[in-house]
This record gives C-alpha cells, sequence and structure tokens, in this order.
C-alpha cells in the first residue's frame, strides 16, 4: 500500500502546517527555516518512547480528522504569531504506526531571541496535544496481557471528566 501524499498548508506569513505519514526529518526542517535573522531556532521533536506506566510500548498509531486537524493546526500558528515575536514556525505531525524512538511530532520556532522561540514553541506543543483532532493509541509489545490503548488529547479528557462528574451528581 503506497503512503498518503502529506497534506501542508501555510499561513499567510508563510509558516507551515503539515499531516504526512512519512517519517519527520528535523534535520530538513532546520534547514528549510533557517534565516539570517534569527538569533534562535527551537526544534521540538517528540518521539515514541519505549515504555508507559510500566508496560512495554512497541509503536504508537496516529489517526486523525484530516482536515480538521489541519485547520487546527493552521490556527495554532497563526495565534502563536499574534502571541509571541517570531519570524518562522512549523509543526508536523505524524499519522499512521509509528515506532519506538521515531518521531511523532515536529514544532519550530525561529525568533530573532531565545525566549520567544522556547516560548512559542512550548505554547504551540500544549495547544497541538490540546486542540488537534489527532488521536493516539499505544501498542504494547505483550499485545496478550495489555491490550492497546486510545489516549485522548486533554480537551477529550477533561470532557470525559467532566461529564462523568456530571453523571455522578
Amino acid at each position: 500500500m503506497a503512503t498518503p501524499a502529506p497534506l501542508m498548508q501555510h499561513t499567510a506569513a508563510g509558516d507551515a502546517a503539515v499531516l504526512t505519514h512519512a517519517p519527520l526529518d528535523g534535520g530538513a526542517l532546520l534547514a528549510d527555516v533557517r534565516e539570517p535573522a534569527a538569533g534562535a531556532t527551537v526544534l521540538f521533536v517528540g518521539t515514541t518512547r519505549n515504555e508507559f506506566d510500566g508496560k512495554r510500548v512497541e509503536r504508537l498509531e496516529y489517526e486523525a480528522y484530516e482536515p480538521l486537524a489541519l485547520r487546527t493546526l493552521l490556527a495554532v500558528l497563526r495565534a502563536a504569531r499574534e502571541r509571541f515575536a517570531v519570524s518562522r514556525l512549523h509543526i508536523a505531525h505524524r499519522l499512521g504506526s509509528v515506532g519506538v524512538t521515531e518521531a511523532s511530532i515536529l514544532v519550530c520556532a525561529v525568533a530573532p531571541h531565545r525566549r520567544a522561540a522556547f516560548e512559542a514553541a512550548e505554547w504551540m506543543l500544549e495547544e497541538v496535544k490540546r486542540e488537534a483532532q489527532i488521536w493516539k493509541k499505544e501498542c504494547y509489545a505483550n499485545a496478550d496481557a495489555d491490550a492497546p490503548e486510545w489516549k485522548a488529547n486533554r480537551v477529550d479528557n477533561e470532557r470525559w471528566h467532566a461529564a462523568k462528574e456530571q453523571q455522578l451528581s
């Protein structure tokens, strides 16, 4: 089966949002966002770790409602540009199966000064985790004892807990 083509869109300011089934390349991204006026480039690379709650993780599987997830990533980029003194922003999220040590997400902020770049990158990461219509399933090495688990994003968790509390009241 062929890998689907990446979905990429740019904001009016030239910031990029990407959803892809292909491996993410932080080195290529760093080369792409380089600019002479930048004093700082922050690249966060989120990778699949090999353990969660004592269970050996084999891989993560990401699914997304792609058109809406891409619009959400673009909204995060626009909001970050308004909030921070940055010159370039980029968010790329991988979909499909992501093995241990492989990158799931790249969040990059370029700015004249390091504080703005660090703050923008962290803020964008948290917003993507909280808002994007991207869902993660952890698949474990011991499939007989540990069934795969879907992990909700923070908004889903907050909604679930609020609904649960309302049911108990």
